[in-house]
């Protein structure tokens, strides 16, 4: 399987295998009437029946059966043991049936994305091309202060309570090195349970339980999209904004939980948001007619037990201008350089930046679907061997 494309798949086998080692324990532990840490509702009952269901349609997302989140004030008791995989399954069908899209942003177009300008844009300007697309990533979102790296991005979007909800998964690059347990492992395990041998079927829990990635951060922030959110710019801070709807929610006598501050989104969730804005915004621009498509169809000849992916007929879509930037082009595009000013314009980096067609800037509906790019301006201008102001050289 391509390696832009893994990630999706290997997070459900992650999800799906997880559920089988918690529900063969509870099915133990009910068994042989011992303490019940376990209990059998939801993902831990038909997490086998998910796939097959979100490949062949998704209309009404069955809570009750896939999702532990929502089934928390039914099993108080229960802890949730999947942490950040709770609701992986509902982001996945609704990616499954609303595109099937992936967006591959080559490293070059994520520089050119970070070095353009959003700052008087608004989130109402943001318009997703699907209700739920991924955009896999070459380079990938560092988090410096949790030492982990995610190549992908999951945005969907969905109602809830008659307000639409955006929400942002961070898919960690260390699901691609989990290897899911073999189907003949789980017919061997599930043998161990008829038979009951106990201590064999321990032994390989504890194995593939120990396989999996623990903890697996996968880091999910959602903005409420309210009409006060809606009229506030992308630069604003995202974490007072959900701050400020839920206290305002509050005011109005709905109780709605404030979250902490430091928990909404870190640095690499607005490094994901902008990139996520950015494509948004890219694809309703002229340059959106140069990207090149694929679609991904498993070429393999199976075999009859073999998994059919998620991925399979996914459609791909690499952005990129075919333009190679420079390492030194790369970091003022990370830097975002300023230039001193003066009575001539100096050679200096300038950012890019969106705006109105022309004769649209005072059209309310009018989108801003014009990019300029980033680039040097006067670079002609250089001595041979002279950097742009506020460049710094690497030797």
């Amino acid at each position: 399987m391509p390696h832009i494309i893994v990630s999706l798949e290997q997070t459900l086998r992650i999800w799906e295998d997880y559920c089988f080692i918690i529900n063969l324990l509870a099915r133990t532990q009910i068994r042989e009437k011992t303490k019940t840490d376990y209990h059998l509702y939801g993902p831990f009952l038909h997490f086998a029946e998910f796939r097959n269901y979100i490949l062949k349609s998704y209309k009404d997302f069955d809570m009750d059966e896939f999702s532990q989140k929502f089934l928390e004030d039914r099993f108080s008791g229960q802890p949730l043991i999947l942490n950040d995989l709770a609701e992986i399954p509902f982001e996945l069908a609704l990616w499954s049936y609303s595109s099937r899209r992936i967006y591959h942003l080559k490293s070059d177009m994520c520089h050119l994305l970070n070095a353009t300008s959003i700052k008087n844009v608004q989130w109402k300007n943001v318009r997703l091309p699907f209700d739920a697309f991924a955009i896999m990533l070459d380079e990938p979102i560092i988090s410096p202060k949790l030492n982990e790296e995610y190549d992908c991005i999951l945005i969907s979007s969905h109602n809830s309570s008659g307000l639409t909800i955006l929400s942002f998964r961070l898919i960690n690059t260390k699901v691609k090195s989990y290897i899911p347990i073999p189907d003949e492992e789980k017919k061997l395990i599930q043998r161990f349970f008829k038979e009951r041998k106990s201590l064999k079927l321990l032994a390989r829990i504890k194995k593939y339980h120990a396989a999996i990635p623990d903890p697996l951060i996968l880091p999910h922030f959602e903005l409420p999209l309210s009409k006060e959110i809606l009229e506030a710019y992308i630069t604003d801070s995202i974490t007072d904004l959900v701050i400020g709807y839920a206290q305002n929610q509050n005011q109005l006598g709905r109780k709605i939980h404030i979250p902490d501050k430091s928990c909404i989104m870190p640095e690499e969730g607005n490094t994901a948001a902008r990139l996520a804005v950015g494509v948004c915004l890219f694809l309703t621009t002229k340059h959106a007619a140069s990207i090149k498509s694929y679609t991904y169809r498993q070429t393999e000849k199976k075999q009859p037990s073999q998994i059919k992916s998620i991925s399979d007929e996914s459609e791909i879509f690499k952005i990129t201008l075919g333009q190679v930037l420079t390492p030194q082009e790369k970091k003022n595009c990370s830097t975002g350089l300023k230039r001193e000013g003066g009575y001539t314009i100096d050679p200096h980096w300038r950012q890019g930046v969106y705006r109105f067609p022309p004769y649209k800037a005072n059209d309310p509906d009018a989108e801003k679907t014009v990019w300029v790019r980033p680039s040097f301006v006067n670079y002609h201008r250089l001595n041979q061997g002279q950097l742009p102001n506020g460049s710094e050289m690497e030797i």
